[in-house]
């Protein structure tokens, strides 16, 4: 049976490994908008992510999976307006901290703590975890974008439904000289 227990504090992702009894914990916190500043990450405008890592003390060695979802707010691609991007992601990165000479799965990823710690920080790893779930683009929806602002950008831009002829093109004398010939 795995024992549900909340972080301490918010925005903090701190495990003290040597307090962990064998078997699985399930550790549930939240990071949201001051979490990402902590990072210096301040394109994040908002955030409200409820994270959950699930630990599986072993005799040799801890293996931690982490769930993220909610929301991040960062600025439109297109528009700068604030746009809420849906964050789910799910046991993608798994840590192994190795307690003994026990051999490794390839797949994991070996983590050491120094000698006389027995506390894991594993807020770096959620912080990448959470802006590795965001899309590349990150855009409002067809017709959602701040409207004043997308009019504000295609200001001085030629209309496309126009059909000129560009009036600084280094050829226009050309064509002038050829006229006159005629």
């Amino acid at each position: 049976m795995s024992a549900h227990i909340p972080f301490m504090n918010k925005n903090e992702f701190i495990i003290s490994v040597n307090g962990l009894a064998p078997g699985e914990t399930t550790f549930l916190g939240n990071a949201d908008k001051e979490f990402f500043v902590k990072f210096e990450n301040y394109e994040i405008l908002d955030a409200d992510l409820d994270v959950t890592l699930f630990v599986d003390k072993q005799h040799h060695y801890v293996d931690i999976d982490c769930d993220v979802d909610g929301t991040i707010t960062v600025p439109c691609d297109r528009c700068l307006a604030p746009v809420e991007m849906p964050v789910s992601a799910s046991a993608s990165f798994r840590l192994s901290m190795k307690d003994g000479g026990a051999a490794l799965e390839e797949d994991q990823e070996e983590v050491f703590l120094s000698e006389g710690s027995d506390v894991l920080d594993l807020s770096q790893e959620v912080y990448d975890f959470a802006l590795l779930a965001l899309p590349l683009q990150r855009f409002h929806e067809e017709g959602e974008c701040d409207k004043a602002a997308l009019d504000y950008l295609s200001e001085g831009e030629p209309d496309a439904s126009e059909e000129s002829a560009p009036t600084d093109s280094p050829f226009s004398g050309l064509a002038d000289l050829l006229n006159k010939k005629n």
